[in-house]
């Protein structure tokens, strides 16, 4: 790892103390692994500008999603966030989202890279869980409102074409009743950015209530749904809080996420999902203004 610039640890000095009054307020809610990561985070303070999530976690001895973790339990949405706070605190500019780029190409590529970071937090393991329990499950529920009702129409579609019965409600007490009438064989994918969206939480407390098996894709620790489902993929936003997405609404974390699932569950279907794209081509074909 390459030495990091003695200018900015110079200038990053600002960030220290207040990275230290929210090690203190977290250090209760922190295990093992981010307790390391506390540590790097705040002997490193001047350097945080030139640092990399990777480096992070080599210097802890800890993993990126830790790091992440870790950034997240002390109030940032993630390390980038936190990085980009550093330089800006170090420079004295007033505090608040980033600057958007002022040209729509610059935003296009800002938002790519923002989509990039969003994967810091996910997991191999647990997803190709996910994985198989979309593969097995007899039926899946998809429950998303809001502003990641276009996530949820897109993981409906995605899986509809792979020959899974997929169940989504556009009624929020059909979706309930729904959520209800699972079984044990059956999986609940609900999605909330915020992870606060009561709706989608009635219909997980129904889904679980009823033995079925709960998954949520979100973009918090430590929220009502993060706490209500089996397991959770995050997706951070690049945001300070979750009231500050209505200013810039993007799910392309979360669509990300979404077709790299479908591309998984395809793979792993193998012949079958063949099957049934030649039969979806059929009905398609059919539809074609020749």
């Amino acid at each position: 790892m390459s030495a990091p610039r003695s200018s900015t640890r110079a200038s990053a000095t600002a960030l220290a103390p207040a990275l230290a009054s929210r090690l203190a307020a977290a250090a209760p809610t922190l295990g093992p692994a981010e307790e390391q990561v506390a540590r790097v985070l705040l002997s490193h303070a001047q350097e945080l500008p030139e640092l990399s999530t990777a480096q992070v976690a080599e210097l802890s001895g800890t993993s990126r999603a830790s790091v992440v973790r870790t950034c997240q339990r002390l109030g940032y949405t993630g390390f980038q966030q936190l990085r980009v706070l550093a330089v800006r605190d170090a420079a004295g500019e007033r505090s608040g989202a980033q600057a958007a780029p002022d040209t729509v190409i610059g935003a296009a590529r800002a938002l790519a890279e923002q989509t990039v970071q969003a994967t810091d937090m996910l997991e191999e393991d647990p997803l190709q869980s996910t994985v198989a329990d979309l593969a097995t499950a007899r039926r899946v529920l998809v429950v998303a409102g809001g502003l990641s009702a276009s996530v949820g129409g897109a993981l409906s579609a995605r899986l509809l074409r792979l020959g899974v019965t997929v169940v989504s409600p556009s009624d929020p007490l059909d979706a309930e009743i729904a959520a209800a009438a699972l079984g044990p064989e059956d999986l609940c994918m609900a999605i909330s950015a915020s992870g606060v969206n009561a709706q989608t939480l009635r219909c997980v407390r129904a889904a679980a209530g009823a033995g079925a098996r709960t998954i949520a894709l979100t973009a918090f620790l430590g929220t009502p749904l993060e706490q209500a489902v089996g397991r959770t993929h995050i997706t951070p936003l690049p945001h300070r809080h979750y009231q500050d997405e209505f200013h810039s609404p993007s799910r392309l974390a979360q669509h990300a996420l979404v077709e790299a699932l479908g591309g998984a569950l395809e793979r792993r279907l193998g012949e079958g999902a063949g099957a049934v794209q030649d039969r979806i081509l059929e009905v398609v074909s059919g539809h074609v203004d020749e």
